[in-house]
C-alpha cells in the first residue's frame, strides 16, 4: 500500500476569547496513517472534534503543532505549514472534500459547480461527469442551470457530493456525507465510497449513522483517547 497521509503529534485546541479567553483543548499528540484504497471512519462522541480534524487536514484550520503531512505527487507537504498557493495546488489535485454544507457563489449553475473541478482536463469531460453524477444522485435535469441555494437543504448535499467525487483524488475527505439524504440517496453515495476506494482513493470520513460508517469504511480511528491525554 502507498502511505497517502501521515500524522505526527498533532495537537490543536479553540481559544474562545468571549469566554475571557477560555483555552478548548481539541486533541494532543495525535499520530495516524491513512493508505490509499484505504476508508477509515474517524469516531467519538460529539464535540470531540471529528469535523475539526478533518478542516485541519483541509487546511482550514491552523494545528497547534505537530506535521499533517500529505503526498503530492510523490513529494510529501506539511499542510501545518504550507502557504496558501500551495494548499491551492494540493486541493486541486490531491484532497477533495465533502463538507456538510454546500458553500457556492449565487447565480452559478448547479451543473457548472459539478463540472469545475474537472475542467482542466477539458470541458467536454467535465460537463459528462457532471451530468453522470446530477442523473445517479437523483437532481433532474431541469435544475441543472439553477444554483443550488434555491434547492431542499438534501438537494444541496447531493450536489456537494457529485462536486467532491467529479474529479478522481487521491485523498476524499467526508463530513457527514449521508445526513439529510433518504434511504435510496444514502445507498448511492455509498456506492460512489466505495467505487473511489477500488479505484485507488483513500477515504477518512465521519458517519452519524453506524450502519453507514460500516458499509463504507473498513477501520475505525477514535479520537477519545487523544482527548483524555490532553
Amino acid at each position: 500500500m502507498t502511505e497517502i497521509l501521515k500524522i505526527r503529534n498533532l495537537t490543536k485546541s479553540f481559544i474562545l476569547h468571549s469566554q475571557a479567553g477560555a483555552r478548548i483543548r481539541v486533541f494532543d499528540r495525535l499520530s495516524f496513517d491513512l493508505n490509499s484504497a484505504q476508508s477509515i471512519a474517524i469516531t467519538g462522541p460529539s464535540g470531540m472534534g471529528k469535523s475539526s480534524f478533518l478542516k485541519m487536514i483541509f487546511g482550514s484550520y491552523v494545528a497547534d503543532s505537530g506535521e499533517i503531512l500529505v503526498r503530492h505527487h510523490g513529494v510529501w507537504f506539511d499542510v501545518a505549514k504550507c502557504t496558501p498557493r500551495q494548499m491551492v495546488t494540493i486541493r486541486k489535485k490531491t484532497i477533495a472534500y465533502v463538507s456538510q454544507f454546500l458553500r457556492v457563489i449565487p447565480r452559478v449553475a448547479t451543473l457548472d459547480i459539478v463540472a469545475e473541478p474537472l475542467l482542466e482536463q477539458g470541458k467536454t469531460l467535465a460537463y459528462q461527469r457532471a451530468g453522470e453524477l446530477l442523473s445517479r444522485l437523483n437532481i433532474p435535469q431541469n435544475l441543472w442551470q439553477l444554483s443550488p441555494l434555491t434547492f431542499s437543504g438534501g438537494e444541496q448535499q447531493r450536489v456537494n457530493i457529485a462536486r467532491g467525487f467529479a474529479a478522481p483524488a487521491p485523498l476524499i475527505l467526508l463530513d457527514e456525507p449521508t445526513a439529510s439524504l433518504d434511504d435510496t440517496n444514502r445507498a448511492i453515495v455509498l456506492e460512489l465510497i466505495n467505487e473511489a476506494r477500488l479505484q485507488g482513493s483513500a477515504l477518512l470520513g465521519v458517519f452519524h449513522n453506524p450502519e453507514d460508517r460500516a458499509k463504507a469504511c473498513s477501520d475505525e480511528f477514535d479520537l477519545t483517547d487523544f482527548r483524555e491525554a490532553a
